[in-house]
């Protein structure tokens, strides 16, 4: 409880998200990974992963049910997406 506590006390929460052009998205010349849980309460996960796969047609999209913004089994996805070959 010491370390939510402590935490808490210095979270300073980000009030406004940077939010990319599609310009700026468009720039990425890497493969990207979008993971989020459907039940986010911080961003709106569906319309967030509309973006970067309308933008970059080789987005890898993970939105997994029943999980908020604490993915906490993202290391079963990251670790595939970085180990796949780059086309």
């Amino acid at each position: 409880m010491d370390v939510i506590r402590l935490i808490m006390e210095s979270y300073d929460p980000i009030r406004t998200l940077p939010v990319f052009s599609d310009r700026e998205l468009r720039r990425l010349d890497m493969p990207v990974l979008f993971i989020d849980g459907e039940v986010d309460l911080i961003v709106d996960a569906k319309r967030s992963a509309q973006r970067p796969s309308g933008v970059l047609p080789s987005t890898v999209l993970h939105l997994l049910p029943d999980s908020g913004y604490v993915v906490a089994d993202a290391i079963g996805y990251i670790v595939p997406f970085l180990m796949a070959p780059v086309v």
